[in-house]
C-alpha cells in the first residue's frame, strides 16, 4: 500500500487512489510517515468512496471517507500530501490549497523538514 492508494490488485482487492492529492512515494523522504497516518486512518474502518474517476489499470480514483471523515483532506490539513493541482478540479480544491496553506504555516508533517521534494518530480 502507497501512502495515498488502498487496496492491491495483486491480492484480488478493488485498488482506489486518493482523488487530488499526491503523498511522498514511500522510498521518499517522508514516504513512511505519510503511509503510517494513512493505514491509521483506515485501519479496520469502513471505507466509503465517492470515485470521480478510474485508471487504466481499473483502479478507482477517488474521494475516501473513514470513520466518516474525508481521508483525502486529511492528509493535506496534516501536511502529509500535497494538492495535485492538475488533476482537483473540484470546488473543495481551493479549500485544499488552504489547508496545505496552513499544514506548511505550521510546519505540520513533512513541511516541518526541508529538503522536500514533491513526489511526481521524485518518481
Amino acid at each position: 500500500m502507497n501512502s495515498d492508494t488502498l487496496g492491491t490488485n495483486k491480492k484480488g482487492h478493488k485498488k482506489i487512489s486518493l482523488y487530488g492529492i499526491d503523498a511522498p512515494e514511500e522510498d521518499q523522504p517522508f514516504g513512511q510517515e505519510a503511509k503510517d497516518f494513512f493505514r491509521k486512518k483506515v485501519f479496520k474502518k469502513k471505507i466509503q468512496e465517492k470515485v470521480y474517476d478510474k485508471k487504466d489499470d481499473n483502479t478507482d480514483v477517488a474521494l475516501v471517507f473513514a470513520g466518516g471523515k474525508n481521508i483525502n483532506e486529511l492528509m493535506i490539513k496534516a501536511g502529509y500530501a500535497w494538492v495535485y493541482q492538475p488533476s482537483c478540479d473540484e470546488s473543495f480544491c481551493a479549500d485544499w490549497v488552504r489547508y496545505e496553506e496552513e499544514a506548511k504555516a505550521q510546519k505540520k508533517g513533512l513541511w516541518g523538514e526541508s529538503g522536500r521534494i514533491a513526489p511526481w518530480i521524485w518518481r
